[in-house]
């Protein structure tokens, strides 16, 4: 069965799932199409609002925009569900969001530290270990970008102003609100970015006061900023950046290329 085939008869199967714990009238998948299926994780909250309200919308829209569906993963799914959508995902996103709990790369945590979900640091641990032994494709964004270094035994700096300094602004918040600065960043020469992007420098947004310290396992850093924090990385079916580009596309069409090339990827397996 081609990689094609497989996505298609997995999206019309998910048209069909319903989401036990929140009624039968909410459906397992947004806006199916012909191409690959994208298992995207929501947290608990995000996952009671769905589908009435998208809090991962812009995600939703990244895939589905460039041919994809996508097919809610999360913690509060019965086990047999989540193993079963686990099984029919072509691909897995791992989203932004809250810090990734230090005890896991064996930290204590700084002062600096912010709000982190354990529990939810694991389940999607669990997530990449299906989709790895699966041999599916891997996105991180933001945090996910950061939770994939901690998976593969990397670390994290639990706060880039005290730990790396302040020679590149990463994040710009007033009262526990985020908004986007920017800054260059480099892709290595000859790696998959620099050829999506046409460029070994480009200008991406930036939301986050933790990075990536380490790489660790199967992964190798592919972009930096200036003040050398690593800004993404690659290894075999894994795409991971520090950066959202799923908030430039409409303003910047070529951050689509990170999503057709991650789709491309699912639909070669």
């Amino acid at each position: 069965m081609t990689g094609r085939l497989r996505s298609v008869l997995a999206a019309l199967c998910f048209i069909c799932l319903h989401v036990p714990l929140w009624g039968a009238d909410r459906p397992a998948a947004a806006a199916p199409g012909a191409g690959p299926v994208v298992g995207l994780i929501y947290t608990s909250t995000q996952a009671a609002a769905w589908p009435d309200t998208d809090m991962l919308e812009r995600y939703t829209r990244a895939i589905t925009g460039n041919g994809g569906s996508v097919v809610l993963l999360a913690q509060t799914l019965a086990p047999e569900e989540n193993e079963r959508r686990l099984a029919a995902i072509d691909a897995l996103l791992l989203p932004g969001g809250d810090d990734v709990s230090p005890d896991l790369y064996g930290e204590a945590p700084a002062p600096q530290l912010e709000t982190v979900d354990r529990e939810f640091d694991l389940y999607e641990f669990a997530a990449v270990k299906a989709a790895r032994a699966r041999g599916i494709p891997i996105l991180g964004i933001c945090k996910g970008h950061q939770l994939l270094a901690v998976y593969f035994g990397g670390t994290l700096y639990q706060d880039l102003p005290a730990q790396l300094g302040k020679k590149v602004v990463h994040r710009v918040r007033k009262d526990g609100i985020s908004s986007p600065c920017y800054h260059e960043v480099r892709f290595e020469k000859g790696g998959t970015l620099a050829g999506l992007f046409g460029k070994e420098r480009y200008r991406v947004n930036s939301y986050h006061h933790q990075g990536v310290r380490t790489v660790g396992g199967p992964l190798r850093a592919s972009a930096w900023s200036k003040d050398g924090l690593i800004e993404a990385m690659e290894g075999e079916n894994v795409i991971a950046v520090q950066f959202h580009p799923e908030k430039e596309r409409d303003k910047e069409p070529v951050f689509d290329s990170i999503f057709r090339r991650f789709l491309s990827m699912a639909e070669e397996k």
